[in-house]
């Protein structure tokens, strides 16, 4: 685990990591930083970033199957039953 370091920016405090790494063929190591989040002033906690992925929604990648399973069953006339 590397070391937490704030930076400020526009009077809000951001929290990252520094990591060094080794990169083989280099003499020096290099700096990885990461975003960790935004700082809390008034109780000094990181807020961690929110995450930019959108939700998965599983129903729309199955609604082929779907859609021919409803046909199949309008087909035999049982559809009103198991709409219920």
């Amino acid at each position: 685990m590397g070391s937490i370091f704030y930076m400020e920016r526009n009077g809000q405090k951001y929290a990252y990591e520094s990591v060094s790494i080794r990169v083989p063929g280099k003499k020096n190591p290099k700096t990885v930083k990461t975003y960790l989040g935004k700082v809390d002033p008034e109780t000094g906690k990181i807020i961690p970033k929110e995450s930019r992925k959108r939700p998965e929604e599983e129903y729309a990648k199955f609604y082929g199957a779907v859609q021919a399973l409803d046909g199949i069953q309008k087909g035999m006339g049982i559809y009103p039953d198991l709409a219920t």
